[in-house]
Order: structure tokens, then C-alpha cells, then sequence
């Protein structure tokens, strides 16, 4: 009876260590060749729906740079967006206005947050005081115009505009 007993015992044993270096062969197949193909195919599918949305996301704030001027040490930038209205979106996003002057020398950054706005208007007329700026500026620079997500330059939208 021990014998039998015995003889089970180390025949579920070999029963086990068999499924065991199975299933590790079928894991180390899996993590050197599908896992990696699964990978790209997600990336890929991924960051095509992400592009194509922030793309067009971009496009529909039609950003306008209404005019500028110099005023007490700063620069005052005022412009108009598209209302996108309570947009769960819109916090993740950021204008920036990158201010040139007329020698295309680079002058300073000012980066503005996109608001969630609550008004029925087609449009929001927004300011904002550029202080910070490495040189001075002028009435006669020139500003473009970016939109940014979580401090990463999406995409460039270039809107030149002369005031």
C-alpha cells in the first residue's frame, strides 16, 4: 500500500514538472514573440487615434492673436479661441506664444492655459501678461503661436501675426 501510495505521489510530481516547464516554455514563447508584436500593433493603433484627435481637437480651437503691445515691462497678448465649452480636455492643453522680433531673434515664451469656459458666446476673448521674457520687446515683434499638452509641443499651428 505505501508502494502504491509511493509510486502516485512521484507520478503527480512528474505530472506537475511536466505542466510547470510547459507553461514556462509557453511563457518565455510569449514574452520573446508575441507579447512584442502585441505591444506595437497597441502603440501604433494607439497613437494614431491619439494623433488624429489632437489634430483635429487643435484645429477646432482656431486660435486668433487679436493684437499686442508693450504695457509697464510687460508684453500683453490679447486673443481669441473657439468655445469649446466645459471640455473635459481642455486642462490638459496650453497656448504658448513665442514672441520674435523683427531681427528674428527669439525673445521669450508665454504660456497660457486653455480655460473650461461656461457661456453660450462662439468665442472667448482671453489676455495674457507676458513678464518673464529674456529680451525686450517691442510693438514692432511678431508672435507665434503653439499649442502644448502636459509641457510637450503636439504640434505647431504656426499663426503668424503682425499687430
Amino acid at each position: 500500500m505505501t508502494e502504491n501510495f509511493l509510486r502516485k505521489f512521484i507520478n503527480g510530481l512528474l505530472v506537475g514538472a511536466g505542466f510547470s516547464v510547459s507553461f514556462l516554455l509557453f511563457m518565455l514563447v510569449w514574452t520573446f514573440t508575441a507579447q512584442p508584436r502585441i505591444d506595437r500593433i497597441f502603440n501604433e493603433t494607439y497613437n494614431k487615434v491619439r494623433s488624429d484627435y489632437e489634430v483635429s481637437f487643435i484645429n477646432e480651437l482656431e486660435i486668433e492673436v487679436l493684437n499686442y503691445k508693450l504695457h509697464d515691462e510687460s508684453f500683453v497678448i490679447n486673443y481669441r479661441m473657439k468655445n469649446l465649452g466645459a471640455s473635459s480636455f481642455a486642462h490638459f492643453y496650453s497656448v504658448r506664444f513665442s514672441v520674435i522680433s523683427e531681427t528674428d531673434e527669439f525673445i521669450g515664451n508665454c504660456d497660457h492655459e486653455i480655460p473650461e469656459t461656461y457661456t453660450d458666446e462662439e468665442y472667448v476673448f482671453l489676455s495674457k501678461k507676458c513678464l518673464e521674457l529674456q529680451n525686450e520687446a517691442n510693438n514692432d515683434s511678431r508672435i507665434l503661436v503653439s499649442v502644448l499638452r502636459n509641457r510637450d509641443q503636439l504640434e505647431f499651428n504656426i499663426v503668424e501675426s503682425k499687430s
